[in-house]
């Protein structure tokens, strides 16, 4: 069997945000791509429990991160799960370092 190839790209947990630090969360989680574990919850108006990362995508093939900007994560797969952000096809990683089974 053929393993799969690795993302070239890896999304790395840099913050831990509060809902009232965003400017118009909500119209941004209902045009949100990952927005499912927002719209599970029984009140769309209380946002106390709602966990907002900030992550920035690192590019393995050049050693940076591709922008000074990231993405705000409403729904973070869990460690070493792939996800699209924006535009990048990454595995999420947390804060940590990753290393390939």
């Amino acid at each position: 069997m053929r393993r799969a190839l690795e993302p070239r790209y890896l999304a790395v947990q840099t913050s831990t945000l509060f809902p009232g630090e965003i400017q118009d969360l909500y119209p941004k989680l209902i045009n949100s791509e990952t927005r499912a574990s927002f719209f599970s919850r029984p009140s769309k108006d209380v946002y106390s429990n709602l966990q907002l990362l900030g992550i920035m995508i690192y590019d393995t093939k050049t050693g940076h991160f591709v922008s000074n900007q990231g993405y705000v994560s409403v729904d973070t797969p869990s460690y070493g799960g792939v996800a699209r952000f924006g535009e990048y096809m990454a595995r999420y990683i947390r804060t940590g370092s990753w290393s390939p089974l």
